[in-house]
């Protein structure tokens, strides 16, 4: 499956339709709003859960969407959630469900968060968060023959396309860059592979690119990855996912798929998968394609990363990071993301989805991370006439995220809109939001009479009337202070060929000085600004109620 998650429809394209603004505010990357908050008991998550059942509803009802595609209610069952990372959302973080059951699924039990489901190539993300958990991330750099010395001596056969194994790192593996093959056809997905046989078999296959040149899946890569992992904790793959990974979050219901019977078996309760058999002795390395899984397991996996519940918060903003482009502009990839890049290039504000996706035999898998809003989701699919397409399902989850992108920007401007007075006579600051982007704009900037605005506006060039001040939250907070970075932009500067450049991330800071480039708010126990300072000013603020 090469989904497109076509967030882009519903996010990017409400200014587009309004035709008359060739003015758009360029924020920071990551730096559009705080993560809304999201819970599941308040009105509006309820409203919300009542308004995308509904829609779910519709669709099965008609067999797809008139914006979207048709789907096939009647041979296709899936399963559709949408978690929390919020740290107290760790033993329930699904604030969002929906299930179907096709009725040609032949199915005793009807599909639920619990329903069990092979995912694909899904699993490796499981491969590289168990290495992350595990090694950590100092080691992508090393050449994977750091691990694998073996592979050197097993590559007999040499010629001018052979893998020079010396230049392929781990994070070349993990990030989909190694210029390797794709199968090693010497593994199935049901059994640990033998390494000896792997290295024969795999090793002396010819480069298809050099490392680190563009992106290319090789389920091998995870195959090395694995034997890798075994090398340096001395047990097998399988038992290190379970200790690191499995285990740690609750996840009793996800394991690989094993040859031990028929039916699916597994490594460890043996949990019934749904829909038809799969032939666990099929050709494929375990590490990439082997995971079986619930959306509910999903949700606990997901908000582990979001929250760093097993890697550090520095090592998490690693990770969640593009590594390289694609051909597609909208897509790149990180370890081993699939990255989606939501937004109109160059003149509006980008949102990146941090996706796996997955398929094997009749199943069909989608997980997706959006580190703004502190979020995520996952598709489970199942059809009797083969692989399903989930762009339908996803483009359903997009408008979901267009709404927590609402939520997160009324939140915003009640928690810090507003006029704060300073202590000091002829000091205030006016915050107010607008429909033309995120951010908090200054209208009103003033310490002891002074007007900083236009001292900002000349120290950076601009005429007062065509500045355009916003505030943007950073990720810099202590105890109850926030920090909030000012863009300086100017509103008539030319567009290149139509197309204004947004070129912030290049100009924060540099206008020098005397401008105040850091806001840090005070806020109450509830995320509420009652408070204002600015960096390089005695002054203080406090909010109008």
């Amino acid at each position: 499956m090469h989904a497109l998650f076509t967030i882009l429809s519903v996010i990017t394209l409400i200014a587009a339709a309004n035709g008359q603004a060739v003015y758009q505010p360029c924020p920071i990357l990551r730096a559009y709003y705080p993560a809304p908050t999201i819970d599941k008991n308040s009105k509006t998550i309820q409203s919300f859960t009542q308004d995308f059942t509904d829609l779910f509803d519709q669709l099965i009802a008609v067999g797809g969407s008139e914006d979207f595609g048709p789907i096939t209610p009647n041979t296709t069952s899936f399963s559709v959630i949408l978690f929390s990372g919020a740290e107290n959302a760790e033993e329930d973080p699904v604030f969002f469900e929906y299930q179907h059951t096709a009725i040609e699924s032949q199915e005793a039990e009807n599909v639920t968060n619990n329903t069990v489901f092979p995912v694909g190539t899904l699993t490796q993300l499981f491969t590289v968060y168990t290495w992350l958990a595990e090694i950590g991330d100092e080691s992508w750099d090393a050449p994977i023959t750091q691990f694998l010395p073996e592979i050197t001596a097993a590559a007999s056969i040499s010629s001018d396309f052979s893998v020079n194994w010396d230049k392929v790192t781990v994070g070349s593996l993990a990030g989909h860059i190694s210029g390797i093959a794709r199968d090693s056809h010497a593994c199935t997905i049901g059994t640990s592979c033998d390494k000896q046989k792997f290295l024969d078999a795999f090793a002396s296959k010819p480069a298809v690119f050099l490392p680190d040149t563009t992106p290319m899946i090789s389920n091998a890569a995870f195959q090395l990855l694995a034997f890798a992992l075994e090398s340096q904790t001395s047990t097998s793959f399988c038992n290190t996912l379970s200790s690191s990974i499995l285990n740690p979050l609750n996840m009793s219901q996800t394991g690989l798929l094993s040859n031990n019977n028929k039916n699916i078996t597994t490594t460890t309760t043996n949990p019934k998968i749904f829909g038809n058999y799969i032939d666990s002795s099929m050709s494929g390395e375990q590490p990439s394609l082997s995971l079986y899984t619930t959306s509910n397991d999903l949700a606990r996996f997901g908000h582990s990363i979001l929250s760093s519940k097993l890697l550090s918060a520095s090592q998490t903003r690693r990770w969640l990071q593009p590594i390289a482009d694609t051909s597609n502009l909208r897509n790149g990839v990180g370890r081993p993301w699939e990255v989606y890049h939501a937004g109109q290039y160059a003149n509006s504000s980008i949102l990146d989805v941090y996706t796996k996706t997955g398929a094997i035999g009749q199943y069909s898998s989608y997980f997706g991370l959006v580190p703004d809003f502190n979020a995520g989701f996952a598709i489970l699919a199942h059809d009797t006439d083969g692989i399903v397409d989930l762009n339908v399902y996803a483009d359903l989850v997009s408008l979901a995220l267009l709404q927590l992108e609402e939520l997160a920007a009324k939140e915003m401007a009640a928690r810090y809109a507003g006029t704060f007075v300073g202590d000091d006579e002829g000091s205030l600051v006016v915050l107010n939001v607008t429909d033309e982007g995120p951010g908090l704009v200054v209208t009103g900037l003033e310490v002891n009479g002074i007007d900083l605005r236009a001292e900002a506006a000349d120290a950076a060039g601009i005429d007062l009337e065509d500045l355009d001040f916003r505030l943007y939250p950073s990720n810099v907070a202590k105890d109850n202070l926030q920090q909030f970075m000012s863009v300086f932009q100017d509103r008539s500067a030319p567009a290149d060929m139509g197309t204004p450049t947004c070129i912030t991330w290049m100009d924060t800071g540099s206008v020098g000085a005397g401008a105040v480039e850091r806001f840090i708010f005070e806020v109450d126990e509830s995320g509420m600004a009652v408070g204002l300072r600015l960096s390089g000013k005695e002054a203080r603020f406090t909010r109008q109620v």
